[in-house]
């Protein structure tokens, strides 16, 4: 996964309705052999980076 070094400026906003007391769904992390963790660190430290993504901080 190569991500392509772009300027977006196009914002959208948007909100998830959940239903009354449900709660958002989670996946189990999956183990990755070191080269793809390497690569999917340095995507996501790019993306932090360049304010492409934000953190989360969610359970």
């Amino acid at each position: 996964f190569q991500l392509q070094s772009s300027v977006i400026d196009t914002i959208i906003k948007h909100v998830i309705d959940l239903e009354e007391g449900g709660r958002p769904a989670t996946a189990a992390y999956y183990r990755q052999n070191p080269k793809n963790n390497e690569i999917i660190d340095e995507t996501v430290k790019q993306l932090l980076q360049e304010d492409r993504a934000e953190r989360s901080y969610s359970a």
